[in-house]
């Protein structure tokens, strides 16, 4: 991983492909928000910077997870992150993020 942040940088990656789960499924499918909070909080407390996601994770929940684990509750300068997009998507213009 590039140094980013500093000299410190760790170079561990959080995978969010298998967040904890839930027997029953809401706003984020059956995904353990509070769980995956303190993951997260953990993962950040320890050193560490860098996150990874796609869509498709997590019953295509994962980056709605990320954003309320993470991108909602920590400083984005202090974190790196990476997410995915399938080939089939066509990506020409600003419009196709919408």
């Amino acid at each position: 991983m590039e140094n980013t942040f500093g000299e410190n940088t760790k170079k561990l990656g959080f995978g969010m492909m298998r967040l904890p789960g839930l027997s029953t499924s809401g706003k984020f499918g059956n995904i353990n928000i509070e769980l995956s909070k303190k993951m997260v909080d953990y993962f950040i407390s320890v050193g560490f910077s860098y996150f990874d996601t796609a869509w498709m994770h997590c019953g295509f929940k994962s980056e709605d997870a990320a954003g309320e684990t993470l991108v909602s509750r920590h400083n984005r300068n202090r974190r790196a992150g990476k997410g995915r997009l399938e080939k089939r998507w066509s990506v020409d213009s600003e419009v196709d993020f919408e």
